[in-house]
């Protein structure tokens, strides 16, 4: 099939590059069948501009008013490749509602929006990174504040509790195993150890304080 077209294209190409009519009206007969011009433009060594004008010369009437002169907005295309990814048509069917003979015009479609995806998920992703940052930034500026203000109000009721225990002759602070014992009834989730440390004493010296009370208390009873 091969030679016998080679055949032919010899036999139609005149000496001076021009071509017969009857090769003319082949290639044209070609791309109204949806054969792709580039490929017939590589196997003929023909110009864009040749093509052009041979098909404006011969070409049919219904390509010229239904097929060269038809075009797809982005919207259409848009549509056409979402119900082709979405598996509600195939790109045979697309063609036949369409009128669209070559079906790399729609593989072309498909990739160009695939690509335009790629680029806008990239996006995104480049946007969300720099918010994410960003109130990573203001949580920890926000943190930094809570613990300021809470190392504040420690202090002041540090300096609260030395005040009275200088002006009302109290050791407020030996009453530092109540308020644990206290604290952990209002907060039964939270450890002992974790409570005895609010206060600067430890879980061994709690329960020490604890035993030694009970041990007065069954003395004197």
């Amino acid at each position: 099939m091969v030679q016998k077209d080679q055949e032919f294209n010899a036999q139609t190409r005149k000496k001076q590059g021009r071509y017969d009519k009857r090769l003319i009206l082949k290639i044209v007969s070609d791309i109204e069948s949806g054969h792709p011009r580039k490929e017939l433009q590589d196997q003929y060594g023909l110009g864009k501009r040749s093509i052009d004008r041979w098909m404006k010369d011969y070409g049919s009437i219904h390509y010229k008013n239904n097929i060269k002169r038809k075009s797809y907005s982005k919207l259409q295309k848009r549509t056409i490749v979402s119900a082709i990814e979405q598996g509600r048509m195939s790109i045979q069917e697309v063609q036949d509602a369409y009128g669209i003979k070559n079906s790399n015009l729609i593989r072309d479609w498909i990739l160009q929006f695939k690509n335009e995806n790629d680029q806008l998920c990239e996006l995104n992703g480049q946007v969300m990174s720099k918010n994410l940052t960003k109130n990573i930034g203001s949580n920890e500026l926000a943190l930094e504040k809570a613990l300021e203000e809470a190392e504040l109000k420690i202090k002041a009721l540090n300096t609260l509790i030395d005040l009275a225990e200088e002006q009302l002759n109290l050791d407020i602070r030996k009453v530092w195993c109540q308020a644990v014992l206290k604290t952990k009834q209002d907060n039964p989730k939270i450890g002992i150890g974790r409570l005895c440390k609010l206060f600067g004493k430890t879980r061994h010296a709690f329960y020490d304080h604890l035993w030694t009370k009970q041990k007065l208390v069954s003395v004197m009873t």
